[in-house]
């Protein structure tokens, strides 16, 4: 089977990079040596000059590798240049185009797909998002629940490398089992110190004072300060604090939304299920009593830990 060329193209440079480095792991696995791999950048040298390197026998391994970056096929004399070479390629040698999808026209994009493997890797419209997430995960070899993608993109937004990480720890915690569940990404979730704040003001409000330990000591165990926790408590604290104001004051979710920058469908179901269990009062008295356990703490007069759980346990028993 002879070489493969490729042409990487779209409007993520993560995407595109992360595709780069896979095809490059795969060439190393075969033997490519790192001296063998020639880079070009369009505004530094021309298309001519990378051909010339792939037509350029390597040397201390069989193969080439070369990378030409930004590439602009939307010049007539570049893009038959291209044709060119890749109806006769070098045995030896990868081409790689890496470039943005306004410099290359779709005429031609179509006319290189008989001749190397295209790959166009674009960031996917908020409506594609979720079919995104499920077509990563099944690349993973895992299936993903509708529900699950749902969650995952309410969570993570449009992060794409984000979104990534987290589909990777999503496979590794599921091991064997085949179908990722949305009840597998809370579970996940809760190690992310912004969701923590969620998953303590829903023990809070539900006056579980074993499950807000359990939070507190996981926090503890990755290195999270006592003052750090604090903060997130006194912080999911003034959140609400500021729904129940603009609630009063008229306001619509919408609002409250914007502005507590709340942007996930289910953290806002979350902050809603909340507010119902606390009145004004109960959250002043909250704020009130947990600023001067920090302060003593502060001040050595209590250790910080025990403190701390102090506190949860008289607002929770």
């Amino acid at each position: 089977m002879g070489v493969v060329n490729y042409l990487i193209a779209g409007n993520s440079d993560f995407l595109k990079q992360e595709a780069l480095e896979k095809i490059k792991a795969r060439l190393f696995s075969k033997g490519l040596h790192k001296n063998n791999i020639e880079r070009f950048y369009a505004e530094e040298n021309t298309l001519y000059q990378a051909l010339d390197a792939a037509r350029t026998p390597p040397l201390f391994s069989s193969d080439r590798l070369v990378i030409f970056h930004d590439a602009d096929l939307t010049q007539g004399a570049p893009a038959e240049e291209i044709l060119r070479y890749l109806k006769t390629p070098q045995e030896t040698s990868t081409l790689i185009l890496v470039t943005p999808d306004e410099k290359i026209s779709s005429s031609l994009l179509e006319s290189l797909k008989g001749l190397c493997q295209v790959m166009v890797l674009d960031i996917p419209y908020e409506n594609q998002l979720e079919s995104w997430i499920v077509q990563r995960v099944n690349a993973a070899g895992k299936k993903i629940e509708t529900q699950g993608a749902k969650l995952l993109k309410e969570l993570i937004g449009s992060d794409l490398r984000t979104l990534i990480v987290e589909i990777e720890k999503l496979v590794l915690f599921t091991g064997e089992r085949l179908l990722i569940t949305a009840g597998d990404i809370e579970q996940l979730a809760t190690d992310s110190i912004h969701y923590s704040g969620f998953v303590l003001g829903d023990a809070f409000a539900a006056k579980n004072l074993s499950g807000a330990l359990t939070v507190f000591l996981r926090l503890l165990d990755e290195r999270k300060s006592v003052p750090e926790v604090v903060g997130l408590i006194s912080w999911q604290l003034q959140r609400l604090f500021q729904a129940k104001q603009i609630l009063h004051q008229g306001g619509s979710w919408d609002e409250i939304s914007r502005g507590l920058r709340i942007s996930s469908p289910f953290l806002l179901r979350k902050l809603q299920q909340q507010l119902a269990k606390w009145s004004v009062s109960e959250l002043k008295e909250a704020t009130r009593t947990l600023l001067l356990v920090d302060t003593s703490a502060k001040k050595g007069e209590w250790p910080p830990q025990l403190a701390l759980e102090d506190w949860m346990v008289s607002r929770l028993l």
